[in-house]
C-alpha cells in the first residue's frame, strides 16, 4: 500500500496530515491540529537544531511567545510516537 500526498514514513511509523493521525500497524493514535503542525515543521527541518522559539513562530505567528506550548506538544508527540525523552529513536 503505498503513501498518499498527506502521508509520510517516520520510522515505523506512517503520518497522516489531513487526519492528524499517527499510525505504526493497526495502532492508530490521533493528535492535535498544532501538534501536527509542531511534527510536519520538524519534518521539513530533518537534522537541524530548531528552537523553541522558531517553532513557535512557525505554527503561532500571531501569539505571544509562550515556551509551555511547545513543550507540550512536543511531550504529546513523543507519548503518540512512544518515545523516551532520555533515549529517543526518532
Amino acid at each position: 500500500m503505498g503513501l498518499s500526498l498527506n502521508q509520510f514514513k517516520l520510522g515505523d511509523f506512517v503520518v497522516d496530515t489531513n487526519r492528524c493521525q499517527i499510525q505504526e500497524e493497526d495502532d492508530i493514535t490521533s493528535i492535535e491540529p498544532k501538534v501536527m503542525d509542531i511534527l510536519c515543521y520538524l519534518s521539513k527541518h530533518p537534522g537541524k537544531v530548531v528552537s523553541q522559539e522558531d517553532l513557535f513562530s512557525a505554527v503561532w505567528p500571531n501569539a505571544i511567545y509562550n515556551p509551555s506550548s511547545i513543550q507540550r506538544c512536543i511531550a504529546l508527540l513523543r507519548k503518540a510516537f512512544r518515545e523516551d525523552a532520555k533515549n529517543p529513536k526518532i
